[in-house]
């Protein structure tokens, strides 16, 4: 009966002893994983680096590309409005050419009725 007992209490060692065993393989097996988590939270942290870089890259460069078509937009207005102060210009210069061409008309055809009561005089036929 002690022999029993004995026996009872080698076989509950061994059986702890491999319980035990199992739980170290379990512990190490953990361990590892937690490494590898780790090592995947520093990848996305520095994944995370980059991605603000290449956010600011990208902000930049829209800001800068805005203000470049703010200064478009300015130069389109300036040229908009330099090219109605010139039409308006030269449409008073036309009205202008207008009234000096009907004066030289009227100055020419006064010439040439002149012109013409002087071949009619008598000293011309």
């Amino acid at each position: 009966m002690a022999k029993d007992k004995l026996d009872q209490i080698l076989e509950a060692i061994g059986s702890l002893k491999e319980g035990q065993d199992s739980l170290k393989s379990d512990v190490d097996t953990l361990t590892k994983g937690q490494d590898t988590l780790t090592k995947g939270q520093n990848v996305l942290k520095a994944d995370i680096v980059l991605l603000k870089e290449g956010q600011q890259r990208n902000y930049d460069l829209i800001q800068k590309n805005g203000i470049k078509i703010e200064q478009v937009a300015s130069d389109v207005k300036a040229v908009a409005e330099g090219h109605g102060v010139l039409r308006s210009e030269m449409g008073r210069m036309e009205d202008r050419l207008t009234n000096k061409i009907g004066l030289v008309q009227t100055t020419a055809l006064a010439i040439n009725d002149k012109l013409d009561e002087h071949i009619k005089q008598p000293a011309h036929a």
